[in-house]
């Protein structure tokens, strides 16, 4: 595939995902490039630290590389998930955040954002003269952990969200603030076995779960 479009906004979304990409060096796009529109937002990756091997077979196009399965499952089973991250976007690395491009766009992690702005469902020409930067919000978390409440900056563009909890994240003992420019939550939140089987039910993830949300 071509790296092109919305890939150029939303490469940094996520810098924990481990990536294993392989093309061959004839494999062209509409235009007849080949690594050059890709090698912009994977020298970006690597740039910046991100878990990725590139694989580029010479003199080869289109194909399925199969020789290379073998390699993929090996690489797969030294990997494991890292933790989920207790800072979304963080301002530290002079990163623009989280970026929010598409109306379907709304979970990350233990955030998930409702009543995204209206104009992140209409088309958006790409090829349109001028060239310009499709709309895009920004989204940041950061937990931080304190003596007696477990505290957390939220910075989204819906109209509400919701907050997934779970003890990797805070302490069900003390109480949880939510302070989204103000507070907007803080109190104790209770574990539910029916808050995780939902979860479940909605994710299907059966190894990292989420004990608690608040809505705000």
């Amino acid at each position: 595939g071509t790296s092109d479009r919305y890939c150029m906004y939303n490469r940094l979304n996520d810098p924990l995902v481990a990536w294993y990409v392989v093309g061959g060096e004839l494999h062209g796009d509409q235009r007849g490039l080949a690594v050059t529109p890709n090698a912009r937002d994977l020298n970006q990756m690597m740039r910046t630290g991100q878990d990725i091997i590139y694989c580029e077979y010479q003199d080869r196009g289109f194909e399925t590389y199969f020789e290379e399965f073998g390699r993929i499952f090996e690489w797969l089973a030294v990997h494991r998930r890292a933790p989920a991250p207790r800072e979304l976007g963080s301002t530290k690395r002079k990163d623009p955040g989280i970026s929010v491009m598409r109306s379907f766009d709304t979970r990350y992690h233990w955030l998930e954002v409702e009543g995204l702005p209206a104009r992140l469902s209409e088309p958006f020409l790409w090829n349109s003269a001028p060239r310009r930067a499709p709309p895009h919000f920004r989204v940041t978390g950061n937990f931080t952990a304190g003596n007696d409440i477990n505290t957390v900056y939220i910075e989204h563009p819906g109209s509400r969200a919701t907050l997934w909890l779970s003890p990797d994240l805070v302490d069900f003992n003390k109480r949880v603030k939510v302070i989204k420019g103000d507070t907007v939550f803080f109190d104790f939140v209770q574990p539910e076995i029916g808050i995780l089987l939902e979860d479940l039910r909605v994710r299907g993830d059966r190894q990292r779960l989420y004990w608690g949300k608040v809505e705000f």
